[in-house]
């Protein structure tokens, strides 16, 4: 090396010195998830999990009211601080200490839900109280949309990503809430949230006097195995076929995620490519906030995986695992919602109904621990002329709400659905004993009661002629002369007339699969 080289080069060591130097500064800050923020509410009475990403090696501390806790930065450069559990009613601050020092303000402890699914859950607010203007009769419906002081809403951006995000900083920030906050004085924020969402807060709000906290990850034509991470679908043979069918190759990802962050339209949805990907919301949109600590999950989805309900019935179970595996709760209750009535179809296809066959994997389901079905199509209404069909969310929210107060905060609200508890074939005559009645059956509408049907042992359904005598119902049909088989509310769009006194319909039900 000559002379003038090696002066050349000492010349620039210096500045390459210090260029390393930033860069590693920059790389030691210590970074939060997205989810930590000023206004932040966490649950009380629950460990305090905070996470982020820092130097590899670099110890990073947090300090809140009464708890403090530390932790080393691994390898990979990521860290989880637990504080413990704590119950205060003043505002707190939260210290993070690393390199840096980061100060969050107005922390709140109290009741935080995670509200999630697709379209229904997703629509807006403002779209909700315009549809409930027409067809319904209750608050949203007389224009009334004011939040109480005390609702908080963190909305996680879209995003659907091939890989975990631990952190969150990669989805459309315009289609979150930059952090978390309060309702009460963001109307605008509150009009953009989940109907869903906002309405339940304001019920529980309402009834608990306690800072309410929703957290909403939600996104349209999502099916469930986009729900579930990628190392739960690989611990079970069928759901692992199924996610290795619906991967999505690198470069096509790329270009339709890149298509989707350049639009102009900030309505427009992500393409099916991303939105069908298999763990896409799980990866970009759940793995940023998991795991927080929560009281409950509030979920709706199903309409985006009707083409195939035997799928559904294999990932739905696993579904349920994975979220109570994610957020590190075993005991996480969630109140799931059954799926609603969609358009009606011929009688042949309502035979074979794929939407009845997926509510009948819901209904199953809701024999895991701390799993509470929540039935809808009830509460469906069908435009006349255009055949679209409308849930009030409004309706369903109350409903979810009481369930939640009842089972959660032991409150006296009726949440109980009649539902059958066995059959006795009875010559060409059934006896129905439902469960759940309380005071007794009714049939709401015109009597009779309407929506049974009977079928012999070659599984032909006929239309029963039903009669109440209590928490009773004796069902036959002129058409089966040997019953076996006995549905209730089975179909696209079933027509549920059987309630009880307490006004909750009986669930939809069958006992030939």
């Amino acid at each position: 090396m000559t002379i003038n080289r090696k002066r050349a080069l000492l010349s620039i060591l210096p500045a390459l010195a210090l260029l390393f130097f930033c860069q590693s500064s920059a790389q030691a800050k210590v970074t939060l998830a997205r989810i930590f923020s000023d206004g932040a509410v966490f649950q009380k009475d629950k460990p305090i999990n905070v996470w982020g990403e820092a130097l590899p090696g670099e110890v990073v501390t947090v300090d809140m009211a009464i708890g403090r806790a530390q932790t080393v930065v691994d390898k990979s450069g990521k860290f989880l601080v637990t504080l413990p559990a704590m119950s205060f009613t003043e505002p707190l601050e939260m210290t993070i200490t690393g390199q840096n020092k980061i100060v969050l303000k107005n922390i709140r402890l109290g009741q935080v839900f995670l509200v999630a699914g697709d379209g229904i859950m997703h629509a807006s607010l403002q779209e909700e109280a315009a549809l409930e203007k027409k067809y319904g009769s209750g608050e949203l419906a007389e224009g009334n949309i004011e939040m109480p002081d005390g609702i908080r809403l963190y909305r996680q951006p879209i995003a659907l990503s091939r890989n975990p995000d631990t952190i969150g900083n990669t989805g459309d920030e315009r289609t979150g809430t930059k952090g978390w906050v309060n309702i009460n004085k963001n109307q605008g924020e509150a009009l953009k949230a989940s109907a869903i969402g906002m309405i339940l807060a304001r019920e529980l709000k309402r009834n608990l006097k306690e800072p309410i906290g929703i957290i909403q990850v939600t996104l349209p034509d999502t099916p469930l195995r986009s729900w579930i991470s990628a190392q739960s679908l690989d611990s079970v043979p069928e759901a692992r076929s199924i996610a290795q069918k619906n991967m999505l190759d690198e470069d096509i990802y790329k270009r339709d995620w890149q298509e989707y962050i350049n639009r102009t339209e900030l309505e427009k949805l992500p393409s099916k490519n991303l939105s069908q990907m298999t763990s896409a919301v799980a990866n970009g949109m759940l793995a940023p906030i998991t795991p927080y600590g929560l009281k409950a999950v509030i979920f709706a989805q199903g309409e985006s995986d009707l083409a195939a309900p035997l799928q559904y019935k294999t990932l739905f179970p696993v579904f349920i695992k994975d979220l109570r595996r994610t957020f590190a709760q075993e005991q996480l209750p969630l109140y799931y919602v059954q799926l609603g009535a969609q358009p009606t179809e011929t009688a042949e296809k309502e035979n074979a109904s794929q939407s009845a066959s997926i509510r009948h994997t819901q209904f199953k389901a809701r024999i895991a621990p701390k799993s509470y079905l929540i039935v809808s199509s009830d509460i469906c209404h069908e435009d006349e002329k255009s055949g679209s069909i409308y849930m009030s969310a409004e309706d369903l929210s109350k409903r979810i709400a009481n369930t939640a107060l009842a089972t959660l905060f032991k409150q006296a609200k009726a949440y109980l659905y009649p539902i059958v508890e066995y059959i006795e074939v009875e010559g060409n005559a059934v006896k129905v004993v439902f469960k759940n009645a309380g005071r007794g059956l009714m049939a709401k509408g015109k009597p009779p009661v309407k929506g049974f049907a009977l079928a012999g042992h070659d599984h032909q359904f006929f239309e029963a002629e039903a009669k109440i005598e209590g928490n009773t119902v004796f069902l036959e049909s002129k058409y089966v002369r040997q019953p076996k088989f006995v549905r209730y509310g089975w179909g696209n769009n079933p027509k549920l007339t059987l309630f009880s006194l307490d006004g909750l319909p009986a669930m939809p039900y069958t006992n030939d699969r």
